[in-house]
């Protein structure tokens, strides 16, 4: 017989073994994880998979803002006019004109719109527009939106002569044009009329209207309604 030997290691449990099995099992869970997100995930996270999904193509990627108010919002390019933000909305007004001149001269005449309600479509219009005219450019920003009408807030003004003012026959055209102080844009803002919104923006009036004011400016912005929620 020979003398019992102490042990060095425990011989239970077998620390390497189940060091080894935790971080396989723990590797294989999130690469599963990681799929099971990834398929989950209904954002867009670049503009090659925004074209490639809707078969447009992408002009500018505009980052998000924190939460501020609407005027707030609406001024803030003109407040940081070396941010983000600002640089994106340049990129989108030349790359706008880039594409256009391949096919003739730059679009005089842009309509901005969203698929829903509250996703920036307004103060994009108002960025677009106060860049433009701050560059030099004759631009003026028309509020097609008779239901939920928001360019005035944006703008930090009262709509008292409005869009439908002038269809309507109440106001002349000299009477609705407003111009913004810090930009030098022009705007027409509008009320809101739900029950006559889509008669009014279809009529021969606001055809005329757009036509005569591409003559005059060199940039008509349209700021609509969200197309998926409306009919107008």
């Amino acid at each position: 017989l020979s003398y019992a030997v102490p042990p060095r290691a425990p011989s239970y449990p077998n620390k390497v073994l189940l060091m080894s099995l935790s971080a396989a099992i723990s590797l294989f869970l999130a690469l599963a994880l990681s799929l099971i997100l990834e398929k989950m995930d209904n954002t867009f996270r670049s503009a090659g998979q925004l074209e490639k999904l809707a078969n447009l193509p992408c002009y500018a990627l505009i980052p998000l803002l924190e939460a501020m108010s609407r005027k707030a919002a609406g001024g803030y390019i003109l407040k940081n006019p070396a941010s983000t933000v600002a640089e994106a909305v340049r990129t989108l007004r030349m790359v706008v004109n880039l594409r256009a001149k391949t096919k003739g001269e730059k679009p005089k005449v842009i309509t901005v719109t969203s698929s829903l309600p509250n996703e920036g479509k307004t103060t994009l219009s108002t960025w677009l527009g106060r860049l433009a005219a701050k560059s030099g450019e004759r631009v003026i920003i028309i509020d097609c939106d008779l239901r939920r009408p928001s360019v005035h807030r944006s703008m930090g003004h009262s709509a008292d002569d409005s869009l439908v003012d002038f269809l309507t026959g109440k106001k002349d055209l000299e009477e609705v044009v407003n111009k913004d102080e810090d930009s030098g844009v022009h705007v027409i803002y509008a009320d809101a009329v739900p029950s006559s919104a889509l008669d009014l923006v279809s009529s021969g009036k606001m055809e005329k209207l757009v036509a005569s004011l591409r003559q005059v400016y060199d940039l008509v912005i349209l700021d609509t309604p969200a197309c998926l929620a409306v009919s107008d």
